[in-house]
């Protein structure tokens, strides 16, 4: 052998940068980190095809291109909440390139930076939406809580108009049942003073007489068709 060329085929990791456009024309400074690994049996052929420089001559220039290609497809203001889903697609893409030469390669973006201009316009874009979405929870709070109070107002309202139709009904149940027992008690009376009038009769008259008597007898009763009654003696008594 005349040459002995040595090629690694452990996993080696490379960071990258570069500058970009995004879809609305913002300048884009991007940053990566490369991990790369060379399968032992393309060696030969990488290395008559490519040589020993397969990363600067195949790897790097595949990850820039399909890093600006992708953020040639978003906004600017997109990629600052989408930088993971842009590093999928990187990979999906430049996966599928480089396993032709028998590399094995994984792309993570460490960082998008944007200029002073964009990035400033951005914050106060978020400064702004928070100050709306304060305002609205700030408006949505007052509208609740005077809708809160409304409602309460209107379930005191009914409770003390139901409290006072309660209460007119137990006054006007309060009355009835009082005429009734006025009214109850005036029948009773009524009923007894009948039935008493009813059990009078001459003979429950002298009866009750007889109950009463003493015995003695009215020494003088007179009236009207009447014959005097005259204490006289008894036989056997003096005068």
């Amino acid at each position: 052998w005349q040459n002995i060329t040595t090629m690694t085929n452990k996993e080696q990791r490379d960071n990258g940068s570069g500058l970009a456009f995004s879809k609305d024309m913002q300048e884009v400074s991007y940053a990566y980190t490369t991990r790369h690994q060379l399968l032992s049996n393309y060696a030969p052929n990488v290395y008559k095809t490519v040589g020993t420089d397969y990363y600067n001559i195949v790897i790097d220039p595949t990850v820039n291109a399909v890093i600006k290609e992708q953020i040639g497809k978003a906004n600017a203001e997109g990629l600052i909440t989408s930088r993971e889903g842009v590093t999928a697609l990187v990979n999906e893409e430049v996966a599928e390139i480089c396993s032709a030469y028998g590399l094995n390669v994984t792309v993570i973006i460490d960082n998008f930076d944007f200029t002073d201009a964009f990035t400033t316009a951005v914050e106060n874009k978020q400064v702004a939406t928070q100050e709306k979405l304060r305002a609205q929870t700030e408006q949505e709070r007052l509208t609740m809580e005077a809708q809160q109070k409304s409602e309460r107002n209107r379930i005191e309202a009914e409770s003390a108009a139901e409290i006072a139709r309660i209460n007119a009904e137990a006054d006007l149940e309060v009355q009835r049942i009082n005429a009734d027992a006025a009214e109850y008690a005036g029948q009773k009376e009524a009923a007894v003073n009948t039935a008493i009038a009813q059990s009078v009769t001459p003979e429950l008259i002298e009866y009750q007489y007889a109950l009463r008597w003493d015995g003695k007898l009215p020494t003088y009763m007179m009236g009207e068709g009447s014959t005097p009654i005259v204490n006289l003696p008894m036989m056997g008594e003096e005068e």
